[in-house]
């Protein structure tokens, strides 16, 4: 589908135990220009988005996987916006810094990781 880049709201339709503090969605950083596109066997889609419908699955309790990236920070996709500009088209790039404005969750999403870690170290 081309890239996913700037933020991107997800909508969480499956909820983990270790998902807390909970929500329905959530606004991500996303880069990315390959997605998945059919789940894994045994996988338990959790949300997605139109542009991304597998945006998080998990299987059992020993994965999790996601499209988004809750480390990235506005100043960084900004820089990497600028580092792709003239590679990509001017409408990815011109989409992607109008998203930019939008308040992410990526702390919350980080809490989420940790405690699917905890979860399954246990």
């Amino acid at each position: 589908k081309g890239w996913g880049l700037g933020t991107h709201k997800t909508h969480y339709t499956e909820m983990a135990e270790w998902m807390v503090p909970a929500r329905q969605d959530m606004t991500l950083f996303a880069a990315h220009e390959d997605q998945v596109t059919k789940l894994p066997e045994g996988a338990t889609l959790l949300g997605g988005d139109a542009f991304c419908p597998i945006g998080a699955y998990r299987i059992g309790d020993n994965i999790f996987a996601t499209e988004y990236h809750p480390e990235m920070t506005g100043d960084f996709v900004s820089g990497l916006l600028d580092e792709l500009e003239g590679d990509l088209d001017g409408a990815t790039i011109a989409r992607a810094r109008g998203s930019l404005s939008a308040e992410t969750e990526g702390p919350v999403f980080a809490q989420w990781i940790v405690k699917f870690f905890d979860k399954s170290a246990n």
